[in-house]
């Protein structure tokens, strides 16, 4: 059962209680859209205010408003390129070419679409180490498209124009040489 409601007379002093008159605090803006939490405002007056985590802070504790907002702002999407209606044959595109057997380039593709990035994109971030694409829970797909030790020996042998080739085969021929020279010489183990 619940508990009994409280006395009348208790009701009535919290329903009638003038607000205390709390210092205002000034406004900040934040400089960008930021992501929205779904918080649940509280009343400073409310006793949920002083049992919660700003009724207990320190009113000399300084926060760094500019760290907050970087942390917190939405990342502005950068526009996607279309792709030209043909090039200058006859508005036919070339037909990709496939480094990879057919099953390993669709689990690469899926990847790829599932992280909505295009193989220039997710190269950059693996090279660069860009930690908001490098998430733990895509680690382990991004670490499952890297090229085996054979499918970099074929792709490294690949000479023509990168973007002739399928998004899998040019994922992997970015991440082998990712300044798109010719790749680096392997030193053999002397005797």
């Amino acid at each position: 059962p619940p508990p009994p409601p409280p006395p009348m007379g208790m009701m009535n002093s919290l329903l009638f209680e003038k607000p205390k008159d709390y210092p205002r605090k000034g406004t900040v803006r934040p400089p960008g859209v930021l992501k929205r939490l779904h918080w649940i405002p509280i009343d400073r007056a409310g006793a949920e205010y002083s049992e919660s985590l700003w009724g207990g802070m320190r009113e000399d504790l300084s926060v760094d408003v500019a760290e907050l907002s970087r942390l917190f702002q939405v990342k502005k999407k950068r526009p996607r390129r279309r792709k030209e209606a043909g090039n200058s044959e006859g508005g036919k595109s070339q037909p990709t070419i496939s480094l990879l057997d057919s099953k390993r380039e669709m689990n690469i593709a899926i990847t790829l679409s599932g992280m909505r990035m295009r193989p220039e994109e997710l190269a950059e971030a693996i090279i660069t180490v860009e930690l908001s694409v490098l998430t733990p829970d895509r680690v382990p797909q991004i670490l499952a498209a890297l090229p085996t030790e054979e499918e970099a020996k074929l792709i490294s042998q690949y000479t023509g124009d990168v973007f002739r080739l399928s998004k899998a085969s040019r994922l992997q021929k970015l991440l082998l040489n990712p300044l798109g020279g010719s790749p680096p010489a392997t030193s053999s183990p002397s005797t």
